[in-house]
């Protein structure tokens, strides 16, 4: 034990003399071998600590935290190289233990971090400014059949998600290595989500195509369909001539004329108008005009079945009304219900408030036959010969 004890006490005591000895040191006491490889340990450590002070203070330039420490290691490593320079020993041994203190490993922990995370982030940055980009190329390339309101309304949404200042920001973040910003940026850029907006900007834009196309239909096809009404209408006037001015048959037909009307200046007209168009003439049913003319021909049948002869007057001379002769056949339906005389039509509408013996107001013989074709088989009432009290027929049937 006592041995053990001497040796501690001999080494100790050659440490502190080799230190007194190292603490006073001077070029007087070394050769030109010694303080070239004395300088040359003091130069190698600074130009390793140089060279991570080089890469780190260009690469973590923009980062306000690290401002100081480079500031201090910018300070520290001038004045150590300018004391090794001037081979000042006693400075030098001084500011070695500074130096061998300034430690950039944090530093390079702290930039791959945020080199991962930009790694990273890298996807759901692209991703978004994907969207962003297909948006503004969706609203660009569709900007003529989108309304000045709607391309505003997008717009106003991606603006008011701040998306391109914050593109904008991130970028140049990362440009600048400014990784702070990038670091405040990335989850502001997580919480962009244009995915609807996209899905908004097609639908419009599909809903405007149609809108177009819809329109173009129209404007071919409403045409065709009002000159369809116009065939239509030369057919029943062809087989229902003269109706009364207010009768039902020429109502419809002032209608059908009005409906094939609206077809003018199509090219002016928005789709809303072109579908009022569209409603106005798919309204016009013929089914009633169909029956009207069944019913004529049916009428002319019963007349025949009745025995009666029927001319106009040509010469009578009220021109809103109108006069036929009725002839009967002996032995005649016609001539049992004593139909010999004359029908009188008023062709517009009059006051017969006070007439004694009122003709058939609004109506015309094309009128006459077809109310006779619908009672086919029924009793019928008319007036006749301006009797104050109309004559009543059963009407022969006819299929």
């Amino acid at each position: 034990m006592k041995k053990v004890f001497s040796v501690l006490v001999i080494l100790f005591s050659f440490s502190i003399f080799f230190a007194q000895t190292n603490s006073n040191i001077s070029l007087d006491q070394m050769n030109d071998d010694q303080i070239k490889d004395f300088f040359s340990k003091h130069k190698s450590l600074y130009e390793n600590k140089k060279a991570d002070y080089d890469r780190l203070s260009v690469e973590l330039k923009n980062t306000p935290r690290y401002e100081k420490f480079f500031k201090d290691a910018a300070f520290l490593l001038e004045d150590y190289i300018y004391s090794i320079t001037r081979e000042e020993i006693e400075k030098s041994e001084k500011l070695k233990v500074e130096v061998e203190k300034i430690d950039f490993a944090p530093l390079d922990s702290q930039l791959e971090k945020w080199l991962e995370m930009i790694d990273e982030n890298r996807t759901a940055f692209e991703s978004v400014k994907e969207y962003y980009n297909k948006i503004e190329c969706l609203l660009n390339e569709n900007r003529k059949i989108i309304s000045d309101y709607d391309y505003k309304v997008f717009m106003g949404n991606i603006e008011y998600k701040n998306a391109p200042r914050t593109f904008e920001l991130y970028a140049n973040a990362i440009k600048t290595k400014s990784y702070e910003e990038v670091e405040r940026l990335v989850p502001v850029i997580k919480e962009i989500n244009l995915a609807p907006m996209e899905k908004n900007v097609n639908d419009k834009i599909a809903e405007m195509k149609a809108y177009i196309e819809e329109g173009r239909f129209l404007r071919e096809n409403l045409p065709l369909q009002a000159a369809e009404i116009s065939e239509k209408i030369a057919y029943y006037e062809k087989e229902l001539p003269l109706p009364g001015t207010f009768s039902p048959i020429n109502q419809q037909f002032v209608s059908m004329r009005k409906a094939v009307e609206t077809v003018k200046d199509l090219d002016k007209a928005d789709l809303n108008k072109l579908r009022g168009i569209k409603s106005e003439l798919d309204a016009v049913k013929y089914d009633y005009l169909d029956n009207c003319v069944d019913a004529y021909k049916k009428g002319i049948e019963i007349i025949k079945l009745l025995g009666m002869r029927i001319s106009k007057d040509e010469g009578w001379s009220n021109p809103k009304q109108q006069r036929y002769y009725v002839d009967v056949e002996k032995e005649s339906l016609a001539e049992e219900y004593k139909l010999n005389g004359a029908l009188y039509f008023s062709s517009a509408k009059k006051n017969t408030k006070n007439d004694p013996a009122p003709d058939f107001t609004d109506m015309s013989y094309t009128d006459f036959l077809v109310n006779l074709g619908n009672h086919s088989g029924k009793e019928y009432s008319f007036m006749f010969n301006k009797k104050r009290k109309p004559v009543t027929i059963k009407v022969p049937e006819v299929k």
